[in-house]
């Protein structure tokens, strides 16, 4: 009987230890793929970054003829600055219903 229970003790030891290992193996499996995703998000986001930014300096140049360089300048800055408050203020509701003020009625 008690060589039965030892071993019992020991195979409940081998599986946890393989079993931590496994999670390990998972948890690192993981690690790595988050890792490459946020690598990933992050080279789209500067490529975007760029995008945006050549958008709007070729939109000054195709405004220029109409309305001289500086006015297209600051047709395209505020149009830009309308634009990132609406959004802003989209997250800022969001933001809120998200996590109610419970001061507020």
């Amino acid at each position: 009987m008690k060589e039965v229970l030892r071993r019992l003790v020991d195979d409940g030891r081998a599986y946890a230890d393989a079993e931590i290992n496994r999670q390990k193996i998972r948890a690192a499996f993981i690690g790595s793929g988050l890792r490459t995703v946020a690598i990933l998000g992050a080279v789209a986001l500067i490529l975007l970054f760029g995008t945006l930014v050549t958008l709007m300096i070729g939109l000054v140049f195709a405004l220029a003829p109409y309305l001289t360089p500086l006015g297209a300048t600051f047709a395209v800055s505020i149009t830009a600055l309308l634009i990132v408050a609406i959004l802003l203020y989209a997250a800022k509701q969001r933001l809120r219903r998200l996590f109610p003020d419970k001061d507020r009625p």
